[in-house]
């Protein structure tokens, strides 16, 4: 296998008959520098392409792994079927493994691609790819169809119930292989179900804005986990993924749900989870951007934008373990604009774009140091604030405040610095009072908290939207009242 990889990475292309996910994904494209008509461009090529062929370099590395382990499996049971032992058996097997049979060859390519997510693809996969095919782009939109039908695939044959479907379009497998991932599927929803009744696993985030918010400042992830006093997610841990999400979604809807006639409408709630669990994968970026119901939508043109420029989640991660590097802490930076969008991605350049605001007035830190920005796995250690588990426990989710004011009956759109100002003081301000107010309501009715929280909350909100109203006249002149 190191042998093959060190080849695959001196050349740019895999030995023979070894595919990766490059290859079966983005076909020939992959390797376009290395074979163009002009001498320039195949001697910078490997500048170009070192990202890409440093990937490929791991497929063909785990593809290689995987086809001696089959080999080796293989000679083995032989050895076993045949009755013999000890050394006589040591010679049958090392013999076979060094000249396999055309049978023990095709069964352990079949396995190489099996175990490294690159079998073929069904008639669903295919449906997608075609259509992939026919939108201008779409290949940068959903660059891994292929891989992300057989995790899809891997993460059902583990499902309880769901994994004892046979078919060909799914499984070409002994009823014993299916059986053993039922198992393994069963332990580990046994295990979710007892971290779902205990409030340690979560699914998707609040639908509300002002819930998501909260929920991200108590520093909860979508799709994680507890593990001690750290929120885990779950969502890249693939093929387990589609196992533990269905699990905790099919918990959380059950449990809110009181009315148990509603069978069907919870299946489908189920379903609608795991999909929104999928397109938010790393590998559905593109395509969870376009069907973003949270707002992202209208930043899809900008997010690609930023995507053209080569390797460019390398550069983002780059560009925030270097922040972390330098100023002790990296923040979230959304693209408002194309400028943005590109200075996220071009070393040197993100700090540039403004660091998004809380309620509280307070940037937006992403947690973690150098090493945690490069890391998949995302990670966050739970709140320690009374502030926000009071406000969680009440159910109260104060918002920031409208960017938009109404003078003299004229509707007024803030400019963005004079905005930030504002909602910096009220948000400060704000987590000031409330901080004082909240040893007065903890432990007390929640009925009486809500009321005693929500008119300080109302009180502040409208002494500072009548100061901003007055600041805004002073510094860009009297709005004049429309006629």
């Amino acid at each position: 296998g190191s042998k093959r990889a060190l080849e695959t990475f001196k050349t740019g292309e895999p030995p023979l008959d070894i595919d990766t996910k490059w290859d079966i994904e983005l076909g020939a494209s992959t390797s376009a520098f290395e074979r163009s008509p002009y001498p320039i461009v195949r001697k910078i090529a490997p500048a170009f392409t070192l990202a890409t062929r440093a990937l490929r370099t791991m497929d063909v590395w785990a593809n290689s792994i995987a086809f001696d382990t089959q080999i080796n499996a293989l000679a083995e049971r032989a050895a076993n079927q045949k009755g013999l032992k000890g050394k006589e058996k040591k010679k049958f097997v090392l013999k076979l493994r060094e000249n396999p049979t055309k049978k023990m060859i095709a069964d352990a390519k079949a396995f190489a691609k099996y175990s490294t997510f690159m079998d073929d693809p069904g008639k669903f996969t295919e449906w997608i790819n075609q259509g992939r095919g026919k939108v201008p782009g779409g290949r940068f939109i959903i660059p891994f169809v292929n891989t992300v039908g057989n995790l899809m695939k891997r993460g059902v044959e583990m499902t309880p119930g769901l994994g004892l479907v046979r078919g060909k379009e799914y499984y070409d497998q002994p009823a014993a292989d299916i059986l053993s991932k039922q198992l393994v599927g069963s332990v580990i929803a046994l295990y979710m179900l007892y971290k779902a009744s205990e409030d340690e696993i979560i699914g998707k985030p609040p639908k509300n804005k002002s819930e998501r918010e909260a929920f991200y400042r108590q520093n909860k992830k979508a799709y994680s986990i507890k593990y001690g006093d750290q929120w885990i997610q779950y969502r890249r841990i693939e093929p387990f993924n589609t196992v533990i999400a269905s699990t905790a979604i099919a918990h959380d809807e059950l449990t809110k749900e009181e009315d148990e006639a509603k069978g069907a409408e919870i299946f489908f709630r189920v379903a609608e989870g795991l999909v929104d669990n999928l397109l938010e994968s790393s590998y559905m970026q593109g395509l969870s951007t376009l069907f973003d119901k949270y707002g992202k939508r209208e930043q899809m043109v900008k997010r690609m934008a930023g995507s053209l420029v080569p390797y460019s989640g390398f550069w983002r991660s780059i560009n925030r373990s270097f922040e972390a590097a330098t100023k002790g802490e990296a923040k979230y930076r959304p693209a408002e604009t194309f400028k943005d969008a590109f200075a996220q991605v071009i070393p040197g350049l993100s700090d540039k774009t403004p660091a998004a605001l809380n309620v509280w007035g307070e940037e937006v830190v992403l947690e973690g140091g150098v090493l945690r920005q490069w890391l998949p796995f995302k990670y966050a250690k739970e709140t320690d604030s009374e502030l926000e588990k009071e406000l969680e426990r009440i159910g109260v989710y104060p918002s920031l405040p409208n960017n938009k004011l109404t003078i003299r009956g004229e509707t007024i759109e803030m400019p963005k610095d004079f905005y930030r100002d504002y909602a910096i003081s009220y948000g400060s301000q704000l987590k000031k009072v409330l901080e004082k107010a909240i040893g007065k309501v903890k432990n007390k009715d929640p009925e009486i908290a809500i009321k005693a929280i929500q008119t300080i909350v109302d009180k502040i909100r409208n002494g500072y939207l009548l100061k901003a109203k007055s600041e805004y006249e002073k510094k860009y002149g009297t709005v004049k009242k429309t006629k």
